[in-house]
């Protein structure tokens, strides 16, 4: 089954295996990704090494399911030559976004290289993968896809306002400690401690994740430095990217709210043991 909207990295499917589903036979490999940077959709893979429309191509209508470790076709004749698909052959036919296209702005302004793609479950493309000049290894960041592109000559031109998707909101930078700090004390008065002992500087992993679920709003729009994945392998946030709404929905459905908190800078676990500190001598809790 797929993990709703959560994300791939396209480059992490090559060569890996394409199953029917009706006879589990392997039917080849993914050799390649083929997507519309205008409608910001996977539209199929390659099944041969070349990239040519003549490819032996798996369309995305004919995907049962995607996952980590290989893609499921409902069948083998589900697999046809690129050219037999209208919307394969657009993109062999004109400049499309590749793996080194330089991506630039409108005003001259050039962010980098695309070095792979980044898309959910359904094939929606949610971003790029790109390396900034002078940067080598794994030190890329995520370009959202523009809902506007423009390729020609190995370049793909951005309106100049697609930067401010990838810009931090500083206000909410700016209010996000004062605001985890209330509702950790907000969950600490509200808490059925039992026998908790006060004195202690652990905390109850209930606790934690109670705050983390109430506060894990407080990320929209901040900046992920590190990425945060799914146990099978799907990728919640990507590192560098602006968590969204959507972010917040797949850290909701996979519990994995105090992870993306601990993403863009905070833990949950340290603002409780603030409010620890903060009881008086007795252990009472502030407001009972």
């Amino acid at each position: 089954m797929m993990s709703a909207s959560c994300l791939l990295k396209g480059r992490s499917l090559l060569r890996k295996p394409i199953t029917a589903r009706d006879t589990g036979e392997t039917l080849g490999t993914v050799q390649d990704i083929v997507f519309d940077h205008d409608q910001n959709q996977v539209l199929a893979f390659l099944l041969d090494h070349r990239w040519r429309v003549e490819a032996r191509t798996l369309p995305w209508s004919g995907i049962y399911a995607v996952q980590p470790d290989g893609v499921t076709a409902h069948n083998a004749a589900m697999i046809t030559s690129g050219v037999n698909l209208l919307t394969v052959r657009r993109v062999f036919e004109r400049e499309s976004i590749r793996r080194g296209t330089r991506l630039m702005l409108r005003s001259g302004q050039v962010l980098g290289r695309v070095q792979d793609i980044y898309f959910t479950a359904y094939g929606v493309l949610e971003g790029y993968a790109v390396q900034d000049r002078g940067e080598t290894g794994d030190n890329l960041y995520f370009v959202p896809a523009p809902r506007a592109v423009w390729v020609e000559r190995g370049t793909a031109i951005l309106p100049d306002d697609h930067l401010r998707g990838m810009e931090e909101n500083a206000a909410a930078r700016r209010r996000l400690p004062h605001a985890l700090r209330l509702l950790a004390r907000d969950v600490w008065t509200r808490a059925d401690l039992g026998d908790y002992d006060p004195q202690s500087d652990t905390i109850p992993r209930a606790l934690v994740h109670a705050v983390a679920r109430a506060a894990v709003h407080l990320a929209e729009g901040l900046r992920a430095t590190r990425a945060v994945m799914t146990r099978d392998g799907w990728y919640i946030v990507v590192r560098g990217q602006i968590v969204t709404a959507r972010t917040l929905e797949r850290a909701r459905a996979h519990n994995q709210e105090r992870a993306l908190l601990t993403a863009v800078g905070v833990n949950p676990m340290h603002e409780l043991l603030a409010v620890l500190r903060q009881q008086e001598p007795s252990g009472s809790k502030r407001g009972s």
